[in-house]
């Protein structure tokens, strides 16, 4: 069996990284900073192909395509008063592959389970500072927009007519689950001037 899919999801995916750098400082130089960064996704959709082979009320598949979503990236940088900050956001494609299975309850309404491997590639960003002449910070900060799902779906089938099989037809169902990854990565400077 094959056909063709399309979803968009709403998702809470925030990955942060929080920092105390801590210095044994000659005089002059503060003796804390403080950093923070964090990625997000707060939605995401695939429009993928699906093959797979169906066992009786069971239907087996593989599934992969294109992927979209916007994905976020900010992050702040503190060292004695000197501050920098930064904040972006970008609509980003990728790719997605999976595997899943559907179960037929009913002629058409079917119960399925899902899991997906996403990614959006990378974002990145930079931001510095200089404070009057002897205090100079710079940040820079990445988050590669690859994650996981698992989702559980209830789907309503829109068969052509009975005799042309269970699967066979549109279909269109929600979904429900959750997601793991996005990872923030950052490196942080501060200078002073001798």
């Amino acid at each position: 069996m094959f056909g063709f899919e399309t979803d968009l999801q709403a998702t809470n995916l925030h990955s942060v990284m929080n920092d105390h750098l801590m210095f044994a400082p000659p005089s002059g130089i503060p003796p804390s900073s403080f950093a923070q960064s964090s990625a997000s996704i707060d939605w995401y959709g695939t429009l993928r192909g699906r093959i797979g082979w169906s066992m009786g009320q069971w239907l087996f598949y593989g599934t992969g395509g294109l992927a979209y979503g916007e994905v976020g990236l900010s992050s702040i940088f503190r060292a004695d008063v000197t501050q920098t900050q930064l904040q972006t956001t970008s609509r980003r494609a990728g790719y997605v592959v999976g595997v899943g299975m559907d179960y037929l309850l009913r002629p058409n309404f079917s119960l399925g389970l899902s899991y997906q491997f996403v990614d959006l590639g990378r974002i990145s960003a930079t931001s510095n500072l200089a404070n009057g002449a002897d205090l100079f910070v710079n940040q820079a900060v990445s988050a590669h927009a690859q994650f996981q799902t698992v989702m559980a779906s209830l789907s309503w089938h829109f068969a052509p007519m009975p005799s042309a099989g269970p699967w066979a037809g549109g279909y269109a169902g929600a979904n429900v689950g959750g997601a793991w990854g996005n990872d923030a990565n950052a490196a942080y400077k501060s200078q002073f001037a001798p």
